[in-house]
């Protein structure tokens, strides 16, 4: 619960530094494809291989285009879902 009221602060912002390389200026995230999956699997960005990230930017994109809301909103649920997974792991 603590990390939700933390973490919720961030819904609201916009995006930042590192998100043109990664969200706004991504042509592979921007339409979800064969093609830009293969992208997304074996290319890198920014020096960082994370292909289940870059298709969680495709899946926002296709639902709320560019809206950083959305991407912050995703982004605090894989955070909690991840302490729930921590806590029954423990």
């Amino acid at each position: 619960m603590l990390t939700a009221v933390v973490y919720s602060n961030s819904i609201g912002n916009g995006f930042t530094w590192d998100d043109g390389g990664n969200v706004t200026e991504n042509s592979a995230i921007q339409k979800i494809s064969y093609a830009n999956l293969r992208i997304l699997f074996t290319t890198s960005f920014l020096g960082m291989y994370v292909p289940l990230t870059m298709i969680s930017y495709s899946i926002d994109i296709a639902i709320a285009g560019l809206n950083p809301q959305l991407f912050h909103f995703t982004n605090l649920l894989f955070h909690l879902f991840n302490i729930i997974l921590v806590f029954y792991l423990m």
